[in-house]
């Protein structure tokens, strides 16, 4: 999977764009549902995905918050967490998913 680009409302992913924050396991994109903070429940949902790396797209303005608590879980778990402005983050993602299981969060605002 990879991510070609992203400007503010959308996200492309292996050639289709989506107009809506995308939750990435594997290789099934999804919608995401909640488009304010990423709370702790979503990040322990992507850790069930027993991904080794889970990556935050914060948005474009990085206006999209981390809720702590989701963070220091993963941390706890050994679990590489990458939170970022959505530009930088999907970079880390094509990275990183060519030699690790990538778990995502991508806020596209």
């Amino acid at each position: 999977m990879r991510i070609e680009g992203a400007i503010f409302g959308s996200i492309i992913i292996d050639g289709e764009r989506y107009e809506h924050d995308v939750v990435i396991i594997g290789n099934n994109v999804s919608k995401r549902q909640n488009n304010s903070a990423v709370t702790g429940a979503e990040i322990r949902s992507l850790m069930s995905s027993g991904a080794d790396a889970i990556i935050i797209g914060t948005g474009h303005g990085d206006i999209c918050r981390v809720e702590p608590s989701g963070a220091i879980d993963a941390q706890v778990a050994g679990i590489e967490i990458i939170a970022k402005p959505t530009a930088a983050a999907l970079e880390d993602f094509n990275k990183l998913s060519r030699r690790k299981k990538v778990a995502a969060i991508f806020h596209v605002l």
